[in-house]
């Protein structure tokens, strides 16, 4: 799907995302990654990216479990007008993963993202800019699908590539919907950003 496909898709959606997937679906792939995040970076007042933002479900956990500087990005403008609503996040805007970022090095203590890799969204070469914005010491948490991430493909060899950053934690494979897709696995990983 190309980036205005997939636009559209998400334009379309963005209204009936949430009561799609938390309440029809059971999705539970970002209380995972909370948990994860807040295991490696338990400060509540971490300067936190949430890359892929959407409707801002994951902002709702961080917020949820303290966090109060949480900054958004996105593609999509009307998942982030509907994350916006939410009012959990420091700030949002507009952004494509995959492309550079207009974001300071070093920024941002950790970095969550869920639901935004794979085969039909953000690249594989787009874990550069995050690792980028990471401070030294920091945390990259993410989650994928175990069926979109292989030992051979782009995004099992940046996961594998221990040059980057340093694996630290890990959760799965395990059931992200506990309604209708019990076929679907995830991963969730935690990487520490080395110093520079």
């Amino acid at each position: 799907m190309d980036e205005q496909a997939l636009d559209r898709h998400y334009a379309d959606w963005a209204a009936r995302y949430d009561a799609d997937l938390r309440e029809g679906a059971g999705y539970r792939v970002p209380e995972v990654a909370v948990e994860l995040l807040a295991a490696r970076c338990p400060a509540t007042d971490a300067t936190i990216l949430d890359a892929g933002a959407g409707t801002g479900i994951v902002g709702e956990f961080l917020h949820g479990e303290g966090y109060r500087a949480v900054h958004g990005l996105d593609m999509s403008p009307a998942m982030l007008a509907q994350a916006e609503a939410k009012g959990v996040y420091a700030s949002l805007r507009q952004a494509t993963l995959g492309e550079p970022l207009d974001l300071a090095t070093d920024r941002f203590d950790a970095v969550v993202a869920v639901g935004l890799f794979g085969p039909t969204h953000a690249p594989a070469h787009a874990f550069d800019e995050l690792i980028r914005v990471t401070r030294p010491g920091g945390h990259i948490v993410f989650t994928m699908r175990t069926d979109e991430v292989q030992p051979n493909n782009a995004f099992g060899l940046r996961v594998a590539d221990s040059t980057r950053w340093r694996l630290v934690d890990q959760r799965g494979p395990f059931i992200g919907f506990a309604r209708g897709r019990a076929d679907l696995r995830f991963w969730a990983w935690a990487f520490e950003v080395p110093g520079r």
